[in-house]
């Protein structure tokens, strides 16, 4: 009976998921919303991965790091558990240490491991018990061109557990799904994709990556742009609603332009013209022969991965209460928003709305530091959040305002400097307090080495909190920019 399980294990996932998502309402003829919630398929030939990343948002938490094959999930050599440093007391700096050298060793154990079995081969009956449970992962007979690619550093790769963020995530995420999924059917859009940002961010508020991504949905700058307003006084990728609002926009171009969901929901990591492409190459639109045999040079593990995460995101968050037990869901955000009709000081709108800076800029993400500070006026037209009931007396408290406190046009952000001989980007960044890419950005240099004599340029200034004084540590944390999720 053992053998018959361990020989059959593929169909037996590939049963259970097709069981899921028959029963599940997204396959259940619901009413109007019907067409909208079976329009995302589960495409057979994706199970492994699937499970996979189910067994990485449920299973394993951030104190397991599984060792695996890259390209075969199903090969999971080992699983490291760190808990016992946190038993210790072991401070984050030295735990950190130890736990990336002894990743690097078992990688290393792994290889060796590997490499001993492509010179003798799976079925050896010299092996050891640790050589015998590797092998057990390769079919009998396995090739040393098998055996020698998996031992490759391309192929052995570290993933570390997620469970507890995710199931933070599903709980943080529930004061936003409603008003998320409002947006979704607006947009005639099926209301999963809502689930996207457990997968991006993990509903981190506050999630900024290490390549300029921001806010829940992750938006990238260029892209965030064409939907959105990002500029010095506003990054509405910070705004949950607002970000959503462009996330279902961008989503749906992607679905019309590429004709199928796995391939858009893939483009959202990958690129609209990388999927185009991979179309082309791979000759169909069938996302499981794609993630199998497109060799593009930037769709690597991220990319071919991302849409057998989502799959998986979807049957954690559905049976949340199954993998985690107790889930308490994050009250639902009541907040309403209000549209500026002038520019207005940061702190004369919190005073006048009888609210904290803290709490009016932990409504607000998208307001940057300059604006929080006084550097910047709050945007005229800017969409403003508010509890349900500061909104219901803002027409008041905002006739309050005196006419000296609301403006026709924003401050003057940034000082007027001549180039003078011996000036570079990198010299008047340092003198100014900001960046190169920040002063290149204002003035729409493309070369940071072509400035000229007598050359007029306009250098964003420091915040006058960032000079005197930062900020109190309440607003300071809440501000923080943090790495994403996932």
């Amino acid at each position: 009976m053992k053998v018959w399980l361990r020989g059959n294990r593929g169909r037996i996932r590939a049963f259970a998921v097709f069981f899921w998502w028959v029963m599940s309402p997204y396959a259940v003829n619901a009413g109007a919303d019907a067409p909208r919630r079976s329009a995302i398929p589960y495409p057979a030939g994706l199970e492994e991965q699937v499970q996979f990343w189910k067994d990485v948002f449920t299973i394993y938490t951030s104190n397991h790091v599984v060792i695996h094959d890259r390209e075969d999930l199903n090969r999971v050599y080992s699983v490291l558990d760190f808990s016992y440093l946190d038993a210790a007391g072991v401070s984050p700096v030295v735990a950190e240490r130890l736990r990336r050298d002894r990743v690097d060793n078992e990688l290393d154990r792994v290889r060796d491991v590997l490499t001993r079995l492509q010179q003798v081969g799976v079925s050896s009956a010299s092996l050891n018990a640790e050589e015998l449970k590797v092998a057990k992962l390769f079919p009998r007979g396995a090739s040393r061109r098998l055996l020698r690619e998996a031992a490759s550093k391309e192929r052995l790769r570290a993933q570390t557990g997620l469970a507890e963020k995710f199931h933070r995530a599903i709980e943080v995420a529930h004061s936003l799904w409603p008003e998320m999924e409002r947006i979704f059917r607006d947009e005639g859009l099926p209301v999963e994709l809502t689930r996207l940002p457990l997968i991006e961010s993990g509903f981190n508020l506050d999630a900024y990556s290490r390549v300029g991504a921001a806010g829940i949905w992750q938006f990238m700058p260029a892209t965030g742009r064409l939907y959105m307003r990002i500029d010095e006084a506003v990054d509405a990728r910070r705004d949950p609603i607002v970000a959503t609002e462009a996330a279902a926009r961008h989503l749906r171009a992607d679905y019309e332009a590429l004709g199928s969901w796995p391939l858009a929901i893939t483009a959202y990591n990958h690129g609209r013209g990388g999927m185009a492409r991979a179309v082309t190459q791979v000759g169909t639109t069938d996302i499981v022969k794609i993630i199998q045999r497109y060799d593009g040079g930037s769709f690597g593990f991220a990319s071919k991965n991302f849409f057998p995460e989502f799959l998986a995101a979807l049957e954690v968050e559905r049976n949340a209460g199954t993998f985690f037990g107790a889930v308490r869901p994050a009250p639902v955000r009541n907040w309403r928003s209000v549209t500026l009709p002038h520019y207005v000081r940061f702190s004369a709108l919190a005073n006048g709305l009888g609210v904290s800076r803290t709490e009016l800029a932990r409504m607000n993400p998208a307001l940057s530091e300059r604006v929080v500070s006084g550097d910047l006026y709050v945007p005229k037209g800017y969409r403003l959040w508010l509890t349900r009931q500061v909104a219901r007396q803002f027409d008041r408290a905002y006739a309050s305002l005196t006419a000296a406190e609301k403006h026709d046009r924003q401050k003057q952000w940034y000082v007027v400097h001549r180039v003078r001989k011996g000036d570079t980007l990198g010299r008047l960044a340092r003198r100014y307090g900001t960046t190169v890419g920040a002063i290149m950005r204002q003035n729409g240099l493309r070369n940071a080495n072509q400035i000229r004599n007598g050359q007029t340029l306009r250098i964003p200034s420091r915040p006058r909190a960032a000079r005197q004084q930062p900020m109190s540590g309440d607003l300071a944390r809440q501000r923080a920019c943090a790495v994403g999720f996932g």
